[in-house]
């Protein structure tokens, strides 16, 4: 396989399959917030907008099933 990466990192050398919500870095200085459901739903319909660019920019270069592999990765 050409221009293959492998995977040296702790993570590789563990031997494990399956990452685990502890194994996420810790983040620090996060501040969380909320939004309201018709911020959340502004955002949302710009992602989606945006998603659609991306796949019609795929489907460009020849890569019709963007958004279905696209799908089927976010299950």
């Amino acid at each position: 396989m050409q221009n293959a990466v492998r995977d040296t990192g702790s993570w590789a050398r563990t031997g494990r399959t399956k990452a685990n919500s502890s194994d996420a870095p810790q983040v620090q200085n996060v501040s969380f917030v909320s939004v309201s459901a018709e911020e959340r739903a502004k955002m949302d319909a710009l992602t989606a907008e945006a998603l659609q660019a991306i796949f019609a920019e795929y489907a460009a270069n020849g890569i019709d099933n963007a958004e279905a592999i696209y799908n089927a990765l976010n299950q």
